[in-house]
């Protein structure tokens, strides 16, 4: 079973990884994950 606090650290970790080679759009890179995550579509520019 996956805890709240495991998916959380994993969902950090994503970001601290895609912060690595996309700097400074840490709030962006949150929403991406996010929509990804609900499966839902992101556009890009």
């Amino acid at each position: 079973m996956s805890y709240p606090g495991n998916v959380a650290d994993f969902g950090r970790r994503i970001i601290d990884n895609v912060d690595r080679v996309i700097v400074g759009k840490r709030d962006v890179s949150e929403l991406v994950l996010v929509a990804l995550l609900c499966e839902g579509h992101v556009l890009l520019e």
